[in-house]
This record gives structure tokens, C-alpha cells and sequence, in this order.
């Protein structure tokens, strides 16, 4: 039996497995899952196309926690906090790059819309260390 398929406003339908995948022509793997269709191997067709689509998916929640910390940290650090900013991923103290575990727990906590206050407390005692190897 033929895998069903349709090909509408170049983009790839493909059922296979009870499950129905789209992919646009222009695709990285488009002409690998031609060839599969063609040669009716089903479970190449879904391996490629589930990769693909888990691919894609993990990538949007990705940035979807990206966006979700940076806005999360932007609400947290109000005129009465220290500022705390994110940007391109990374997080800041005033000018001072945070790094390693700290910077971690932040994101944890935003991810979780927790208010890191107490961590931001430990940032302020660091930064009064007059020691440099503490920061």
C-alpha cells in the first residue's frame, strides 16, 4: 500500500502511521522524504518526519522559555530592585555578567515565575566582597 500524501502550496502532507506531518518543499530533509515516499518505505518516511517535528517543537519551547525568562526578570526588577536585566540569553547585574549557578537558579526561578529577591541579595553581598576571587 502507498503511503498517502499530498503536495499543496509547496508544502508536503504526509500520513503515515496515523499520523499526519507537513513539510514545506524547501525543507533540509524535503528531498530525503521524497525519495522514502517513493520507494514506500513508511518507517523512514516517519522517523524523518517525527524527528523533524520534535525538532521544531523543542526548539519553539525553547524559545519560548527565552522569551518567558526575559520577561519574567524584566517584571521582577522593578525601580525598588537592583536591576537584573537578560539579554541574548545571558543575564546581567548592573554591567557584571552572571555566571555558573547563579545565573542558573535565576532562570529556574523565572521559569517557575518564583521571585528571586533572596538571590539577588546573595548577588549584593558578592559584589561587596572586596575580595575579586568571590565573583
Amino acid at each position: 500500500m502507498n503511503i498517502p500524501f499530498l503536495l499543496q502550496d509547496n508544502v508536503l502532507t504526509v500520513v503515515v502511521k496515523g499520523h499526519s506531518f507537513q513539510l514545506p518543499v524547501n525543507n533540509k530533509i524535503f528531498k530525503t522524504v521524497k525519495d522514502a515516499l517513493v520507494a514506500n518505505d513508511e518507517a523512514l518516511v516517519f522517523r524523518l518526519l517525527d524527528e523533524e517535528e520534535k525538532s521544531r517543537y523543542f526548539k519553539a519551547v525553547e524559545a519560548n522559555k527565552e522569551e518567558k525568562i526575559k520577561t519574567f526578570v524584566s517584571k521582577e526588577t522593578t525601580s525598588d530592585k537592583p536591576k537584573v536585566r537578560y539579554e541574548d540569553g545571558q543575564l546581567f547585574y548592573g554591567d557584571e555578567l552572571l555566571h555558573h549557578v547563579i545565573a542558573e537558579k535565576i532562570r529556574a526561578y523565572a521559569l517557575l515565575e518564583l521571585p528571586f529577591d533572596s538571590l539577588i541579595k546573595f548577588i549584593e553581598n558578592l559584589m561587596d566582597n572586596p575580595s575579586k576571587n568571590a565573583v
